[in-house]
């Protein structure tokens, strides 16, 4: 009887495992990189999102408060623009204490080449320490090439307070967004990292810039007493006092 139950449970250990195993990602590559600068491809986010559930997460920094980017398989289902090339680059950036970037290079991680039409990403990112919120968020280009053929090309980064864009015309570089605050105090967001290029413009570089600020502190003291727990606790106090009283007496 008990080899027979125990038959049965390493049946369905082997089964929970199978099914383990069936659900795993396979070759899922970690991001790479230094600490407070993480890397990541394209590739990696296929390798890791194989089914339903699955989530590529990328963390930069050691101290409480570092911060992660996640991807899930939704968010790789709404990619554009760029999914072709696998070779697409992302560095997620802690640039310093309140401060993180992710950077995309929407052609290739080593040597970008010219980007014509939109494009677009999901993500979300997460604090680690409670005690922060996450404050502010905008987006720009850096290292675009000047447009010789005129046009204009925008990059755009859409958080839970509305969408902010910067346009760039002719030959302008490096034009910011203007940043929008984060609705409400979070330590988890959802985004969508968009970008419209036209020929001529060779986009070397789009960031999404977010910023940080101390959560709102709770509060040690104690609140007051409900009226009936209070009216209880001071009836029981006045009839303690008057059996000392006595006892005294």
């Amino acid at each position: 009887m008990l080899k027979k139950a125990f038959s049965r449970l390493s049946l369905a250990t082997l089964a929970i495992a199978a099914i383990a195993g069936f659900y795993s990602p396979a070759n899922a590559a970690a991001c790479t990189g230094t600490a407070n600068n993480k890397m990541f491809t394209y590739q990696d986010l296929l390798a890791a999102i194989v089914n339903p559930g699955d989530t590529y997460n990328c963390k930069a920094g050691t101290d409480p408060a570092s911060a992660t980017i996640s991807f899930t398989q939704a968010n790789l289902q709404a990619f554009s623009g760029f999914t072709g090339n696998p070779e697409t680059g992302f560095n997620w950036i802690k640039t310093n204490a309140n401060l993180y970037t992710l950077q995309l290079l929407p052609d290739s991680a080593s040597s970008p080449v010219q980007q014509s039409g939109p494009g677009s990403v999901q993500y979300s990112i997460t604090l680690t320490d409670v005690t922060k919120k996450w404050d502010a968020y905008n987006t720009d280009f850096q290292g675009t090439s000047v447009n010789p053929s005129g046009g204009t090309r925008t990059t755009s980064l859409q958080g839970n307070n509305g969408t902010t864009t910067a346009t760039y015309t002719n030959s302008q570089n490096n034009v910011a967004a203007t940043q929008l605050n984060f609705s409400g105090v979070n330590t988890t967001v959802a985004l969508t990292s968009s970008w419209v290029a036209f020929p001529g413009n060779q986009v070397f570089q789009k960031s999404d810039q977010f910023t940080l600020s101390n959560a709102p502190a709770t509060s040690g003291v104690p609140g007051p007493l409900p009226i009936v727990g209070g009216g209880i606790a001071f009836a029981y106090s006045r009839r303690l006092r008057s059996r000392i009283s006595k006892s005294v007496g």
